[in-house]
């Protein structure tokens, strides 16, 4: 997802129990948008940065959940 969703994800990943398995892919405009994310589950955590002033490319996530899947 994009930072609209990290509310989302956030709730998602608070709810894993232990041992559970996530790969967690967002879209950010830059580092400064990264926040930590507590979870008890094994996650895997991607973060991607758009290129400066932009407000999204739409294939940077689509690719990057095509890459994990493919």
């Amino acid at each position: 997802g994009d930072e609209t969703a990290v509310p989302a994800i956030g709730a998602i990943l608070e709810a894993l129990p232990a041992g559970a398995r996530a790969t967690v892919i967002i879209e950010v405009a830059d580092h400064l948008d990264e926040i930590e994310l507590p979870t008890r589950g094994d996650i895997d955590l991607r973060w991607l940065h758009r290129q400066p002033g932009t407000h999204g490319e739409p294939d940077l996530l689509l690719n990057a959940v095509r890459e994990q899947v493919f």
